[in-house]
């Protein structure tokens, strides 16, 4: 069981959720439907969380320095000749 968050059902994403089937009431508490949603719901918010993060922006400026031409290079690791 995950985390449990406090909201209100006067909320318009948590009026929309609704409507559209995503989550329903139990006890009270706001369950999300189904493990589909589940998963994009998850997903989206991680997604959402990681646009803050300073260092995730950083890593996704910065080119990937282990795929060259579409792949893998052996610059840097132990097995390089050079």
């Amino acid at each position: 069981m995950g985390n449990r968050f406090h909201i209100l059902a006067t909320t318009p994403y948590i009026k929309d959720a609704a409507m559209f089937g995503f989550i329903r009431n139990e006890k009270e508490t706001a369950v999300i439907s189904n493990r589909i949603f589940e998963a994009v719901l998850y997903n989206s918010f991680i997604a959402e969380k990681l646009a803050g993060n300073e260092m995730y922006t950083a890593g996704a400026k910065e080119p990937n320095q282990f795929i060259v031409g579409g792949h893998k290079s052996d610059r840097g690791t132990a097995s390089s000749s050079s």
